[in-house]
């Protein structure tokens, strides 16, 4: 909302862990996002990006385990994408999953997917306009 006084991005650092091409805590953080402002019921619509396709698939499955257990409705409005098919997409609230971490021996690799690559500020700017409000 503008001029409510409140930063339009957030940032929450969490001590994850690369490892397989994804970051379970980190994926476990981003549901515990979700399912918080789905608990506030002020009806915005929230949309995930991923920074690749295991990050995105890990959330998915993560989602689809909650509903399962019984323990989340998924809104439907919920978007999980990663930073390549984001485009055309927009939400109130966009929650970006990096998943970019230190790997198991505490290393942390300088390969950042699609973004080191030509075009890649592109798709992180096309990413980060996707949110109407918050990111």
């Amino acid at each position: 909302m503008i001029n409510n006084g409140q930063a339009a991005i957030e940032h929450i650092k969490v001590d994850g862990v690369w490892d397989k091409q994804a970051n379970l805590i980190e994926a476990e953080k981003v549901i515990e996002l979700v399912q918080a402002l789905v608990n506030e019921k002020d009806s915005r619509d929230i949309g995930i990006v991923t920074f690749n396709v295991n990050q995105q698939d890990l959330i998915l499955d993560l989602l689809d385990n909650l509903e399962m257990e019984g323990n989340f409705i998924r809104p439907n409005s919920l978007i999980v994408k990663n930073i390549e098919n984001i485009q055309g997409d927009e939400k109130d609230i966009i929650i970006f999953s990096t998943a970019y971490a230190p790997d198991l021996k505490g290393k942390l690799m300088m390969h950042f997917g699609s973004l080191n690559v030509a075009g890649g500020e592109n798709r992180l700017n096309v990413a980060v306009t996707r949110a109407k409000e918050k990111i």
